[in-house]
């Protein structure tokens, strides 16, 4: 994963809540970003709704086997 630094001047006093508030901004850029390429990727895609919906169904099947074997009181 790369990283990218920017630095900013800015008044002492303001340090907190400059930091807060670029925490937010750099949480919202990354969930976007995210979201983007998770858009793109599916937009290249050749699985139908239904093919999803199945390997869901397949998956979560799945997951549950495993977990129930751990967790004997899982309905």
């Amino acid at each position: 994963m790369e990283e990218i630094v920017i630095k900013f001047d800015i008044p002492a006093e303001f340090k907190d809540e400059f930091k807060n508030a670029l925490m937010k901004v750099g949480e919202s850029l990354v969930r976007n970003a995210e979201f983007l390429i998770a858009k793109e990727i599916v937009s290249k895609s050749e699985l139908s709704e239904q093919d999803a919906m199945k390997l869901a169904s397949e998956v979560k099947k799945s997951v549950y086997e495993r977990y129930k074997k751990d967790y004997p009181t899982l309905k």
